[in-house]
């Protein structure tokens, strides 16, 4: 089996107590059923019994740690350390708590796994890396079984990954503004999404005669380069993400807190264009940091169109969610007296993943929403 992974990968090692923040407390802890059941048959002493008395279930019957009246995970010391990885062994932590932030699509013969951007630590090895992301693929360094496919669906999986190389290929193309690129991005995720729709899984390069001419003669997509908007259609298009976002499920009261404030700040059209702009013209934007979001989104979403065949939606996602990132970068500027540090970048896209990423719900809405949000909203 081949396990696929961003080239920053290997780079992660959990910082421990050095961490400013905790992935161990302000939202449930989960624990698979197989390392539960292995917490029950701890023998009977002071921490065995605290083991077993600090397990309870969801409201979905999975099977969780309680957290402590402080929103901690029970077994998290002052120190910020695990005492069941310091008393039994990392060996027996459960599953969440030896793969996060690891995250995994499996498809094929083929582990993809990602880092997610709710740990801070991941965060500063992304964000302060000075070259493009490239994918790497590790043959037999994970040890699993191929799933079983039919000579169609491995045409399928073949198309579906040259899109998604071919889509990274487009959000690291400096040689184009990032507004481009979004354009770019959104016309071959339309384009490959008709021919998957048609079952035509011959693969196209971006550089093919076909999709060069559907770029032109597509009226949707050849009128994305001549849309104007005015400061109010700019200003509803954010309200409209405010309403998506603010509409999901709330993991942590940060982000209530957050909202708030953008709310506050965001008083009207007037204001909110000035305060956005008055970002992107600072020495604290860089593009970079948005051309890095729209690959992790989509390197750690995009091939669950094996499973749900949805394209186009993930291709808005990995644009939209990042345009929601930069409405949150200029509140923060501002609240910071024009002042945007690498910090405040880790910390934002840290808040934003852990709220939205973080529920699968919350993952499901998102998507749900780009189905029917049209090509040209994404981009205002």
């Amino acid at each position: 089996m081949i396990l696929r992974v961003p080239d920053y990968y290997d780079e992660f090692h959990c910082i421990a107590s050095n961490c400013r923040d905790c992935c161990c407390r302000g939202w449930e802890i989960d624990v698979d059923e197989e390392t539960r059941d292995y917490y029950m048959t701890v023998e009977d002493s002071p921490f065995g019994d605290k083991l077993k008395s600090c397990l309870g279930e969801a409201e979905d019957g999975t099977p969780i740690f309680k957290l402590n009246e402080k929103g901690r995970c029970p077994f998290l010391s002052s120190a910020n350390l695990c005492e069941i990885c310091i008393k039994m062994g990392e060996e027996s932590l459960s599953e969440i708590c030896t793969e996060y932030p690891r995250f995994a699509i499996e498809y094929g013969n083929v582990l993809q796994k990602c880092l997610s951007l709710a740990c801070e630590e991941v965060g500063r090895i992304l964000f302060t890396k000075q070259d493009k992301i490239s994918i790497i693929d590790y043959e037999d360094k994970y040890v699993g079984n191929d799933l079983e496919e039919d000579e169609t669906e491995k045409e399928r999986i073949k198309f579906l990954e040259n899109v998604q190389n071919n889509l990274i290929e487009i959000f690291e193309d400096d040689s184009l503004t990032l507004e481009d690129r979004n354009i770019k991005a959104l016309a071959y995720g339309k384009f490959t999404q008709d021919r998957f729709n048609m079952e035509n899984y011959q693969i196209v390069d971006l550089r093919d005669k076909e999709f060069i001419e559907f770029v032109s003669s597509d009226s949707e997509i050849s009128e994305l380069k001549n849309i104007k908007t005015d400061g109010e259609q700019e200003f509803l298009a954010y309200k409209y993400r405010f309403a998506l976002f603010d509409g999901l499920e709330t993991i942590n009261e940060k982000w209530i807190d957050f909202k708030k404030i953008l709310n506050e700040k965001y008083s009207d059209a007037n204001v909110y264009n000035n305060l956005i702009e008055n970002f992107k013209n600072s020495e604290s934007y860089n593009v970079f940091d948005f051309e890095k979001l729209s690959v992790y989104f989509v390197f750690r979403y995009f091939m669950n169109s094996v499973y749900d065949n949805n394209i186009l939606s993930k291709v808005k996602s990995a644009i939209y969610c990042p345009r929601f990132i930069l409405d949150m970068d200029a509140c923060v500027f501002e609240c910071n007296d024009q002042i945007y540090s690498n910090v405040d970048r880790i910390e934002t896209v840290k808040m934003f993943s852990k709220e939205v990423e973080h529920s699968e719900e919350n993952v499901e809405i998102i998507e749900d929403e780009m189905n029917f949000t049209k090509i040209e909203d994404i981009l205002m």
